[in-house]
């Protein structure tokens, strides 16, 4: 994951295109973080990280984003939201109100997409 991450150190857009594709990696969304809604769902804690067209849910990990109110990515996709002013991908505890970020997704291990690899970790097993 360390040379998908370089080109967010730079400002150079040619070259953040250039590790986006060569990852196969997506950015799906980006601004600033509006609100962090949290709540307890389940014995884990479930935050709601609004953006102005986006939002992230993530509960210990980042399970789905909505853009417009229409979810583009979730599980098994691996979805990490960078700092854009530090190009550092954030835990989930590190999410602050103000911070402006990508929201970046890419295909996860293939066994992930199998009918059973779904049935365990994709949208419908944590009721998307």
């Amino acid at each position: 994951m360390k040379p998908a991450l370089t080109f967010f150190r730079k400002t150079n857009k040619a070259r953040e295109k250039q590790s986006i594709k060569f990852n196969n990696a997506e950015i799906i969304a980006d601004g600033k973080i509006l609100s962090i809604e949290e709540q307890k769902s389940e014995g884990f804690l479930k935050k709601i990280v609004n953006g102005a067209d986006w939002k992230a849910v993530v509960k210990n990990e980042y399970l789905a984003i909505y853009k417009n109110g229409r979810l583009i990515s979730s599980i098994p996709n691996i979805i990490v939201l960078i700092e854009k002013e530090s190009g550092k991908p954030l835990h989930n505890t590190e999410l602050r109100k103000g911070k402006n970020v990508w929201v970046i997704s890419m295909k996860s291990f293939s066994k992930w997409y199998t009918k059973r690899g779904l049935e365990i970790f994709g949208p419908k097993s944590i009721n998307l």
